[in-house]
């Protein structure tokens, strides 16, 4: 909710910011005016990625307390289909049991409809949607109604609490699957996240060194275009960098609106730098790599210290 919060204050400041630029630019210069709209564009960027980010988590979140909650409803259910077989003679009525009948066939209908909830995420959890137990519940439960029907409420009561028993072992086996893939999903993080604070660090000292290089060149320099080769290349690099990024920050709620901040200013200080150097611009150009170096070391920095929070929660 608070990132929801920040999201909608960020895209009402660039609305503000937007409209504030069409009505002076008629009165400022074309550099500044350039200026302005580029950094209005990086501010959109910053809030499409997180409102992108934000959605998939807010999905997986819905997918993972609604199975929580549908296993503890069915502990509810198979608690009611015990106190239904302890009943005796005509208190075990038919009617009562054929609720419990509908009431587990709902609640089925709502398990197989999160799986395609599961489903549409872009990466599904590995989740049991499809309990080989179920079957047999709806099997017992039936006879029971059956068995009811001709008044057979000894018969009746063995397929009761057999029913019962099914569903406590499969809410049992819910609720360890929560807990087994909710380790396995914090070691899974833990290890893409050093894997992409290595790519990222890797990237910065490459970058660091195509900086230096730079500094003493000119126009007139004959390598000139080798290095906006090479810083080409760099971008490329942290675009695999970010990709990685990307897809652990939809599952994972840690990497959040300050990591996307500081991505999106190392790419609008890439396409600064390649621009700039093009030009001829070498002193705006080693600039904008200063920016690209500072950005990628504070954001090695963030990940840094989200990775130990992740070790420590293991």
């Amino acid at each position: 909710e608070d990132r929801m919060q920040k999201s909608a204050e960020e895209l009402k400041k660039n609305e503000e910011l937007l409209k504030e630029l069409q009505e002076y630019q008629d009165k400022l210069e074309p550099e500044e005016l350039k200026e302005k709209m580029d950094k209005a564009k990086n501010n959109s960027k910053k809030q499409k990625r997180n409102l992108e980010q934000l959605l998939e988590l807010t999905k997986r979140y819905y997918v993972q307390q609604k199975f929580e909650q549908l296993g503890k409803e069915l502990e509810k259910m198979a608690q009611k289909q015990k106190d239904q077989s302890d009943k005796i003679g005509i208190k075990n009525k038919k009617e009562d049991q054929d609720k419990l009948n509908e009431e587990y066939k709902n609640w089925e209908k709502e398990l197989k409809e999160l799986e395609d909830e599961n489903d549409g995420l872009k990466e599904p959890m590995p989740m049991e949607f499809e309990p080989e137990e179920s079957k047999e519940i709806k099997e017992e439960q039936k006879q029971s109604s059956n068995d009811l029907e001709k008044s057979k409420t000894p018969q009746a009561q063995k397929k009761q609490k057999s029913a019962s028993e099914k569903m406590q072992k499969q809410a049992a086996s819910m609720s360890a699957q929560m807990s087994a893939m909710s380790q396995e999903a914090m070691k899974e993080d833990s290890e893409s996240l050093r894997q992409i604070l290595d790519n990222l660090i890797v990237f910065s000292k490459k970058e660091e060194d195509l900086m230096e290089s730079t500094k003493e060149m000119n126009r007139l320099s004959s390598n000139l275009g080798k290095k906006l080769k090479m810083q080409k290349e760099l971008e490329g690099a942290f675009e695999h960098v970010d990709d990685s990024l990307f897809a652990l920050a939809t599952r994972n709620p840690k990497i959040g609106q300050e990591v996307n901040k500081e991505v999106t200013d190392v790419y609008y200080y890439l396409e600064k730098s390649l621009e700039q150097i093009a030009e001829f611009e070498m002193q705006q150009g080693q600039v904008s790599q200063q920016f690209v170096l500072k950005g990628a070391n504070t954001l090695a920095d963030m990940l840094s210290n989200t990775l130990d929070a992740m070790n420590n929660s293991i």
